[in-house]
């Protein structure tokens, strides 16, 4: 599962970091990004013992190439202007994870 987003409070990467806490031992997480909450990630994928599991690559450039790469796209945001990131994934035969921004994704499906 990955996702590529700023580290910022509403993109809600904490969100996708206690989901990883739940899910199977075998899935692994990646976010492709950076920004002012990476300490505060690490810390909290640390607690959750999810080092071997959940990856903060950083910012690459052309980072939307990477998205084949994910069996599942999320996108935790607590909000989203537009989300372009779903329209990238539309062109993709990949499982698309939405958290709470369900009327604008279906306002563009």
């Amino acid at each position: 599962m990955g996702t590529i987003a700023n580290f910022y409070p509403a993109k809600d990467i904490d969100n996708l970091v206690l989901a990883a806490a739940r899910v199977a031992d075998n899935v692994r997480f990646v976010v492709i990004g950076q920004g002012t909450e990476r300490s505060e990630l690490e810390r909290r994928i640390i607690a959750h013992g999810l080092e071997n599991r959940f990856f903060l690559v950083g910012g690459l450039p052309e980072a939307a190439k990477y998205i084949p790469a994910f069996d599942v796209f999320a996108l935790p945001s607590k909000k989203e202007g537009f989300p372009f990131r779903r329209i990238n994934t539309s062109n993709y035969a990949i499982i698309y994870w939405s958290n709470s921004i369900t009327k604008t994704l279906s306002s563009i499906t």
